[in-house]
């Protein structure tokens, strides 16, 4: 089975700062599941870089910003390393991954915002628009059945994960319907905050890309994929910025001018990398520098030996640093959790108010309106979500009232679709790569559907309906 993460980072490259305002793209990535939900799958291949733009590596902060934004097993010595060696490194090498469940991403997510705090934030859609937690309703009655408990610690203390966030002023009515229990629905944003401090003018003129692992909970692919491309991003990241300063001539920052460098050639069997690095005439470095400069080493050969290569790294690190990219593992985190198509009997996927007709038939889902929310407060270039049960790179139109039309971006997205389809498949000839096209000629066609409306909502008013659900004591009508 082919595990789509280096698909989903080439479509990430699509998004750059020289994009222009256009309309926005939404992507259905379909991809076969496995067998087993605990199956193996392997992660096959990285697409190639774009070239290197000048001052575009991870941004590196005299003062330490980037103190925490080490990977640990970095910290380690040679010998502790050497010992290391063996079964771990070789899993490390060929990089294979089971399909992690709910719990499992949620640690993962917490451990991301903890290690890389200069490059990724963390929150969840009941701190940040005051939503409540889905829980699992039995048998269509009132009683609940307790539902993703590792999200609702007792002593649970998140301050430095949500440093960054302002949480809502208070919990909304609805959340008052979700208790204290229910899934979380946890929102990853990468982004440098050194290179473009919140509220600058460079923060606010980031591109902006969203990803979705999972409208439907059975579908496992996607929260593992979405989750993986970012811990791969964050670390080459990180690895990229290291180290923080270059030798110092007395002034420090003088010879700073391009923070990212030739970083990558450094420690990459360069016998020329110190002289790069030390760019005044005569530099001097400090024992934390010696420290930092040991580090880099240590995770550019640690990231060589699992096939990423010093280009690749570069590239991966300018994806952090040129573009906002908000993941939400799984939308549908409660049905996620108990491996269900829909949100206690409801498909998200058919939740969103366009070319739909009842204004009670939708925002009824806690992740329909998580990723109404998000749209609301982004302006996102490309999205994508993941689905399963065939392997297609779709788009639009995937709606009753399009069947006869083409969009009016088809061109554009049938390009970036087969770019999209040639990076992430085709590794063998029994893969062949994913088939494009619209969703209504290679899926089905639907009413309420995440990528149009994603796609045509802000402009083609005519088919959008201002929403009026019953469910978690409803939804305000002017959020849609």
């Amino acid at each position: 089975m082919k595990f789509p993460r280096a698909a989903l980072l080439g479509l990430l490259a699509s998004a750059s700062l020289s994009d222009a305002a256009f309309r926005r793209s939404a992507f259905g990535f379909f991809s076969r599941p496995s067998s087993s939900s605990s199956s193996m799958v392997s992660l096959r291949g990285i697409v190639a870089p774009e070239p290197r733009e000048r001052g575009a590596a991870p941004s590196r902060d005299r003062a330490g910003a980037f103190d925490d934004d080490i990977n640990p097993r970095h910290r380690a010595t040679e010998e502790e390393r050497e010992e290391d060696e063996g079964e771990e490194e070789q899993e490390r090498r060929h990089r294979k991954y089971r399909l992690l469940t709910n719990e499992e991403i949620s640690t993962r997510l917490k451990t991301l915002a903890e290690r890389y705090p200069s490059l990724c934030t963390l929150t969840s859609a009941q701190e940040a628009f005051g939503l409540p937690a889905a829980s699992f309703t039995a048998g269509g009655t009132t009683d609940t059945v307790e539902s993703c408990p590792y999200d609702h610690p007792r002593h649970d203390n998140h301050d430095n994960i949500f440093a960054n966030h302002t949480p809502a002023a208070a919990p909304t009515a609805t959340a008052a319907a979700g208790g204290g229990g229910g899934c979380k629905n946890w929102i990853l944003t990468i982004e440098d905050s050194v290179a473009h401090p919140p509220g600058s003018t460079s923060w606010g003129e980031l591109p902006e890309v969203f990803l979705s692992g999972a409208l439907h909970g059975n579908e496992r692919v996607g929260p593992t994929a979405v989750l993986e491309a970012a811990e791969l991003i964050l670390e080459a990241a990180s690895c990229e910025a290291l180290p923080r300063a270059r030798g110092r001539n007395g002034g420090g920052e003088g010879d700073g001018k391009n923070a990212g460098g030739n970083a990558g050639d450094f420690g990459d069997g360069n016998a020329n990398a110190d002289a790069s690095y030390a760019r005044s005439s005569n530099p001097v470095f400090s024992p934390s520098d010696d420290e930092e400069l040991r580090l880099a080493r240590l995770c550019r050969s640690d990231q060589t030996r699992r096939g990423i290569s010093p280009s690749y790294r570069q590239w991966l690190a300018r994806l952090a640093t040129t573009r906002r990219i908000v993941i939400v593992p799984a939308a549908n985190a409660l049905g996620y959790e108990f491996n269900r198509r829909e949100e206690n009997g409801i498909d998200p996927n058919r939740d969103f108010p366009y070319d739909q007709t009842d204004p009670s038939k939708c925002m009824r889902t806690i992740a329909g309106r998580t990723i109404n929310e998000l749209f609301r407060n982004h302006m996102f270039q490309l999205s994508l979500t993941f689905h399963g049960g065939m392997e297609v790179v779709a788009y639009e139109w995937g709606n009753p009232s399009h069947l006869s039309y083409t969009s009016p971006d088809d061109e554009a997205q049938s390009q970036i679709a087969t770019g999209f389809s040639r990076y992430g498949g085709g590794w063998s000839p029994s893969s062949p790569s994913y088939r494009t096209g619209p969703m209504n000629d290679l899926v089905y066609y639907v009413r309420g559907g995440f990528e149009d409306w994603a796609y045509a909502a802000s402009w083609d008013t005519e088919r959008v309906i201002q929403c009026d659900p019953s469910t978690y004591g409803g939804d305000d009508p002017q959020k849609t």
